[in-house]
């Protein structure tokens, strides 16, 4: 797990930036996901190449800050957000991540407010008689 580099989880995933907020959806299974600062910066350096084992070796992190990036790491392949990819590093690519804030570093809001909607099929789902998309 930490010697591997990693992807999106492509189509089933999209990841959007907002401000300083990143914003990733799984369309698979309908949860969305708010990430701020460490957890933003640690997403970008994965998904550019850098393996997880990269990320602990070049920051000088707390025992506890550490554990909170492998809970991270960790909360991505479960919730099916990246998969493994046979990838380079970009040797450009910054490997320190800043940690301004222990309480809250690496931490991922997960909503699930919205997995009804993100898992309709509009054209599936649609009956000649109703109309648009209904609950079975």
């Amino acid at each position: 797990m930490y010697e591997i580099s990693y992807q999106l989880n492509s189509p089933n995933c999209i990841a959007e930036a907002v401000e300083d907020d990143l914003i990733v959806i799984n369309l698979f299974s309908g949860k969305y996901y708010n990430m701020q600062g460490a957890a933003v910066h640690a997403w970008h350096a994965l998904l550019n190449g850098a393996k997880p084992s990269q990320l602990l070796n070049a920051n000088d992190w707390t025992e506890a800050e550490e554990q909170a990036f492998r809970h991270f790491l960790q909360l991505l392949v479960d919730e099916s957000l990246i998969v493994a990819h046979a990838r380079t590093i970009n040797t450009e690519l910054p490997l320190t991540i800043l940690i301004n804030d222990e309480t809250s570093s690496f931490k991922v809001e997960v909503f699930t407010d919205m997995e009804e909607m993100l898992k309709l099929d509009p054209i599936h789902d649609a009956d000649a008689d109703i109309g648009w998309p209904h609950k079975q």
